[in-house]
């Protein structure tokens, strides 16, 4: 099942007026033995190629025509054009790198074994009776010299013999090959896109009619993780699964690509490559090999990162014109907001880090019988807002209960909403600086509170939000003193974050980050952040 599967598509298929696109495509994963590892089996290709050839030339007849005048010229010259998908999983189980000569050389021979069998299988449907198409005398001479191009390799049967037929019987069709995008064709078959390189070894696709988000894990690779986990010994049984998800997160935060991931071995690192990883000019050399041999166009996408200039996108075009290819897409990832195929993560804010040999699995969190909870309170616009928060014995953080004005007040439900997701999240490991962080500088209407006290001047808030923000940071700051030691440059001071002796961080306006210090001598404030170090001052 799913070896041949019929593909309408148009973008790879120069087309004369009134014309029709019939495409096939051949999983390449169905012409693989296992052995002690996996080997291509040549007569099982060629045996799917002239079914394929057959089965598309049967489309023709079967299909229905929005108009009399394409089933005209869709019957007068058949053209179909049988294709594969599948290939860069193949690569991947035979152990073969994408950007090498040899997953060159296997390309080059899949392409003319896919052309010169179906151009074989299209004469010998004449040879059987079936009506060859018109040949004008002035194009005998061309397909002539095509089939001596194409079949100029073939063993099994002498180039002349076939030539000889040729002008007997005739031929079938009018063009046989082209290699599509099978999209949707190659997820419901669930293999690789076309030739193509894999996207990722683990992304998002996002569905054009539901928005629906799927993610995927590249099978292959997956094995191939779960055989060095198993095999390595390093590892405890039981932990496999954890170290694969650290693993999976990292890969994700490296735009899909397991090439930084210092713990694979070398040897999966190198075969494992997926589209970034691939110089792009090596990408249209692989399309070039194949192009040679395909009697139609290949589709083709050539993956530029996010930091592409129009100078690369131009030199693409002009390169791919100098090989010779009939047609390529160029992508630069980003520049579509939603587009169809992400990493799930923009980028990868941490270093990589080693994984430990043991992982401390998660634990459900087990709430006290009895708590401590410190309790604040402050007259706000819609009436008094409360705030607790709850501590185990622990001095952990647990729980935060909010509440405003009268009991069943929409903006009263919103909080005890808000202060239910945020427990959840606290109970799941989630830190209260993300909350700190998050609902600061929301504005709505503004107000003026004292803080504590003790305070001799009022803080401008921005909304509700932003006060139970700020007083997230208060708690913060707090539970960070006591191991507070006063650091000596800016870059110790950013790395302790919130923790500053009797001052609240404030927003940057350059790096979004809460880390505006108005201890360091500019009377604005200076970022602490050693990576902007913005200041009014400067």
């Amino acid at each position: 099942m799913w070896r041949i599967l019929l593909n309408i598509y148009g973008g790879e298929v120069p087309l004369p007026s009134w014309s029709v696109c019939c495409l096939g495509s051949i999983n390449l994963n169905k012409c693989l033995d296992k052995k002690q590892g996996y080997v291509f089996n040549w007569s099982r290709f060629e045996e799917y190629i002239r079914t394929g050839t057959r089965f598309l030339d049967n489309v023709i007849d079967k299909s229905e025509y929005p108009h009399e005048k394409f089933k005209e010229i869709a019957l007068k010259t058949r053209p179909i054009g049988l294709g594969i998908m599948g290939f860069a999983d193949i690569l991947y189980k035979l152990k073969i790198p994408y950007n090498s000569k040899e997953a060159a050389k296997l390309f080059t021979g899949i392409c003319y074994a896919l052309t010169a069998t179906a151009i074989e299988t299209s004469i010998e449907m004449c040879s059987e009776g079936k009506t060859s198409i018109e040949i004008s005398n002035k194009d005998d001479n061309h397909f002539v010299g095509l089939l001596r191009y194409y079949l100029q390799l073939k063993n099994k049967e002498p180039l002349d013999e076939l030539i000889d037929k040729f002008r007997k019987f005739g031929i079938r069709n009018s063009t046989w090959t082209s290699i599509a995008p099978t999209g949707s064709v190659a997820i419901s078959a669930d293999c690789s896109y076309s030739f193509e390189p894999h996207f990722a070894l683990t992304y998002e696709k996002q569905l054009a009619e539901t928005n629906e988000i799927l993610t995927f894990v590249n099978p292959i690779f997956e094995l191939e993780l779960d055989n060095f986990l198993s095999e390595n010994g390093k590892y405890p049984q039981p932990d496999n699964e954890y170290i694969k998800q650290d693993i999976y997160k990292r890969i994700k935060e490296n735009k899909g690509s397991c090439q930084n991931i210092k713990e694979l071995p070398e040897k999966i690192r190198k075969v494992f490559v997926t589209a970034h990883d691939i110089n792009p000019i090596d990408k249209l050399e692989m399309q070039a090999v194949g192009q040679k041999y395909i009697s139609l166009g290949i589709s083709s996408t050539c993956n530029l990162p996010n930091s592409a200039t129009k100078e690369d996108v131009e030199n693409i075009f002009i390169e791919s014109w100098r090989l010779g290819l009939k047609g390529i897409t160029v992508y630069r990832d980003g520049c579509k907001e939603n587009q169809p195929i992400s990493f799930g993560q923009k980028e990868c804010k941490e270093s990589i880090i080693e994984i430990k040999t043991t992982i401390e699995k998660p634990v459900k969190y087990e709430r006290p019988i009895r708590s401590k909870a410190e309790h604040f309170e402050y007259n706000t616009n819609y009436g008094k807002l409360h705030i607790e928060i709850c501590k185990d014995d622990n001095d952990k953080i647990f729980q935060v209960l909010i509440r405003i004005g009268k009991q069943g007040s929409l903006t009263n439900m919103l909080l005890d909403s808000l202060s239910r997701c945020i427990s959840n999240a606290l109970q799941e490991g989630v830190d209260l600086s993300v909350f700190a962080k998050t609902l600061r500088g929301n504005k709505e209407a503004p107000f003026w509170i004292k803080l504590q006290k003790e305070d001799l001047q009022t803080t401008q808030v921005e909304s509700i939000v932003d006060l139970i923000g700020l007083v997230f940071q208060m708690i913060i700051e707090e539970q960070s003193k006591e191991n507070w030691e006063s650091p000596t440059t800016i870059e110790e001071l950013y790395k302790k974050k919130f923790p500053i002796q009797n001052l609240l961080l404030e927003l940057c306006p350059n790096c979004n980050e809460f880390s505006i210090s108005h201890s360091l001598g500019c009377k604005s404030g200076q970022c602490i952040n050693p990576s902007c170090g913005w200041s009014s001052c400067s």
